[in-house]
């Protein structure tokens, strides 16, 4: 459902672009056309790329935001934080909704990691899932090849977010770091804390944004795909292999205001509708970073069907990334997939919130 409208609007974007005249009515936005790195520094800070491999040999990339040298502010005097970004989304999440890092509104600006430098008191670390825009390395593993997308959530929670916390603890000296999970980001947290009850004395705070234990109320059209979990599971491979088509639409395209909502409703097939609290002048911004690309697995597991109410680890799942041949050979395992076993919330031990 969700690939053929977006395949609808591709198509009207073309039609809508061939009538147009060309021009631009109005300045493009420099930020649609940088790279994440050039967007930070454009806002007088540096970035630190590290690379970091967890256990199954993935091979993810955090970006630390740091102070020029020149400044005498020092990194290893702030407390560490990590942000992390939810489905289809990379660390460029957390860097692009405003140009400015002072609005009328607040000293510290509307984008969170450029506000939290601001206050001078943290350390900020960008994280990114295995299989998104800036994880797409394996130690042995092609992302050309079926087998590199064989996970889902339940890898992210139990080796990405291992890995790299004790990385930005190993690097920056301290015990403790600060967590802010978004969407996706809150799942895998709550899913560490449950299974290793000791990261609840090193993630502190943990902040949740829009957090995600109960699946009954989502609104986002990616509910449609629930008939459809089987066959994703069968399937496999990468989902939103590329961004091509996106990014040439909207920068000869998503310029012009009038046709903005169009553009808009790209972001909201993924994210959810949500128009009032949709910055317009930044469209072109956000599809330029978004959506980034995941496993299908990592799709079909957030899916539950319309009568269940919590989304949970699924034990099954373990053994069917580590037999994915196997499984879909006989019907003995397939039957097996559509048994889930459940994390249980109670398991979680105190920790900030």
């Amino acid at each position: 459902m969700i690939a053929w409208n977006y395949s609808i609007i591709a198509i009207l974007l073309t039609i809508l672009l061939a009538i147009t005249d060309g021009q631009s009515m109005h300045e493009d936005d420099p930020d649609q056309h940088r790279t994440l790195v050039e967007l930070i520094e454009s806002r007088g800070f540096q970035v630190e790329e590290h690379s970091i491999e967890t256990n199954d040999g993935y091979i993810l990339l955090a970006h630390r935001i740091v102070w020029p040298k020149n400044n005498t502010i020092n990194s290893q005097d702030l407390k560490p934080m990590l942000l992390q970004h939810g489905l289809f989304g990379a660390s460029s999440d957390f860097c692009i909704n405003s140009p400015f890092l002072r609005t009328k509104r607040s000293l510290y600006g509307d984008t969170m990691s450029f506000a939290l430098m601001m206050t001078k008191r943290y350390d900020v670390w960008l994280g990114n899932s295995r299989g998104n825009r800036y994880s797409r390395r394996h130690r042995t593993r092609s992302p050309a090849n079926r087998d590199f997308w064989n996970f889902s959530w339940d890898q992210m929670a139990t080796e990405d977010l291992p890995a790299t916390s004790e990385y930005i603890r190993n690097a920056t000296g301290r015990k403790t770091l600060a967590y802010v999970g978004y969407s996706q980001g809150t799942a895998i947290i709550f899913a560490l804390l449950s299974l290793r009850p000791e990261y609840a004395d090193i993630v502190q705070p943990f902040i949740a944004l829009a957090p995600i234990t109960f699946v009954k109320n989502i609104q986002s059209p990616m509910r449609y795909f629930s008939p459809m979990k089987p066959l994703l599971r069968l399937i496999g491979g990468v989902f939103l292999p590329s961004n091509t088509l996106i990014d040439n639409l909207v920068d000869r395209f998503c310029v012009y205001p009038d046709i903005r909502p169009l553009c808009a409703n790209l972001i909201f097939l993924f994210g959810g509708f949500d128009k009032k609290n949709l910055n317009e002048t930044r469209i072109g911004v956000y599809l330029h970073f978004t959506p980034s690309t995941t496993s299908t697995w990592d799709i079909a597991h957030g899916l539950k069907p319309s009568n269940r109410k919590k989304i949970g680890r699924n034990e099954k799942t373990q053994k069917k990334i580590s037999n994915h041949n196997l499984l879909m050979r006989t019907l003995k395992r397939r039957r097996m997939m559509r048994k889930k076993g459940k994390r249980n919330l109670k398991n979680l031990a105190a920790t900030h919130v």
